[in-house]
């Protein structure tokens, strides 16, 4: 399986040195290497408490088959390894000096603390105006309207019922969709031309090389997909306008202070999603470590970036900032740009919980 979202990635196992191609897709090998009396120890101890055995058993297994196939197939795998660490998570020297290294590895692929990053963009001060003038044309905001400014208003209020977001969500969504399906229009395919011939009652009998029918361009099909469960929101307003769209979903979980990163959970998309223009439904943009997960995922199922129309609600500088340097052929449409991110990684002023304010349901 793919895993999104992760610069490193640990594997652990008392045979993964074992295997030759594997050990070949490592950058570090590391043997961690424990005296034998005390693996002796440990085992006893959980062998009794968690499976209930004597310790004539366990000694008896021990000698027969645990400590020959330790001796045979794990112990010689240790000359595999660059780093050999003695006694374990005790050893805090050789874990700084793993720690030290793997920075500098990252430090080398260009690839650095994503914590870190998030955290120094959190405290940018970018006005709108300012983050307007360096932002590429790939970026749209809607202009401030009667309409959206009160709609925006009443998204922000406490007080509004969910019933009452609801219908502000859709009326936003409404103008912000009608720019994206406008974007989304604006890349012509052109189809091969069909050839009918007509029977002599005027049906036509199918393609052949008869008449030409029509070699005029198309647009292309439109496809969404929804990061849930706040996508499901626009979900709702472009099938609005495109009722028998196809839609696809992404479900990609945030830790509580979005300092652990991203960590996806289910994806299904559409056939033929990379024959026509993708709509990413995500209500809010924050630090982007969502919508950047949910934009590998649907490059690596063949899409191209030129395809894709990032489309949300309200957007933090930092966000639109990140996803136009990480994927500059993506276009953004949002409706409104906020002041920036708070030191939990939040829009502020933000919506709040969109989802929970949106479905009705957990903390607002």
């Amino acid at each position: 399986d793919t895993v999104y979202g992760a610069d490193i990635v640990i594997l652990e196992g008392i045979l993964v040195l074992h295997d030759k191609p594997l050990r070949e897709m490592m950058d570090i090998r590391v043997f961690v290497d424990t005296d034998s009396d005390l693996r002796l120890a440990r085992r006893i101890k959980r062998d009794i408490v968690e499976r209930g055995r004597s310790v004539n058993d366990i000694l008896t297994q021990y000698v027969r088959t645990v400590k020959p196939s330790f001796d045979d197939y794990i112990f010689p795998t240790k000359r595999y390894a660059d780093l050999i660490v003695p006694r374990g998570g005790d050893n805090y020297v050789a874990i700084n000096l793993l720690v030290q290294h793997v920075k500098a590895v990252l430090k080398k692929r260009g690839l650095t603390d994503s914590f870190s990053l998030k955290q120094k963009m959190s405290m940018l001060s970018i006005s709108k105006d300012k983050l307007i003038q360096v932002l590429p044309n790939t970026v749209t905001v809607l202009p401030p309207t009667p309409m959206l400014r009160a709609a925006h208003t009443e998204l922000r209020n406490r007080d509004t019922t969910a019933f009452g977001f609801r219908q502000a969500a859709h009326r936003v969504g409404r103008v912000l969709m009608s720019a994206t399906l406008g974007l989304a229009m604006e890349t012509k395919i052109l189809r091969e031309p069909r050839r009918f011939s007509f029977a002599d009652d005027g049906e036509a009998n199918g393609p052949d090389d008869g008449f030409l029918l029509s070699d005029s361009n198309t647009g292309p099909e439109v496809f969404g997909v929804s990061i849930v469960r706040g996508g499901q929101a626009l979900e709702t307003v472009l099938k609005e306008y495109i009722p028998e769209v196809c839609i696809g979903k992404i479900i990609i979980a945030q830790s509580g202070d979005k300092s652990a990163g991203p960590r996806l959970y289910y994806c299904r998309f559409p056939r033929d999603i990379q024959n026509g223009s993708v709509i990413l439904m995500d209500p809010v943009l924050a630090t982007a470590n969502t919508c950047e997960m949910a934009l590998r995922i649907l490059l690596d199922h063949g899409i191209q970036e030129s395809q894709i129309i990032l489309c949300c609600l309200i957007a933090a500088p930092q966000g639109l900032l990140s996803i136009s340097r990480n994927f500059p052929k993506v276009r953004i449409v949002c409706s409104w740009v906020d002041q920036g991110l708070d030191k939990r990684f939040f829009v502020k002023p933000g919506l709040g919980y969109f989802g929970a304010r949106y479905f009705d349901c957990g903390e607002t």
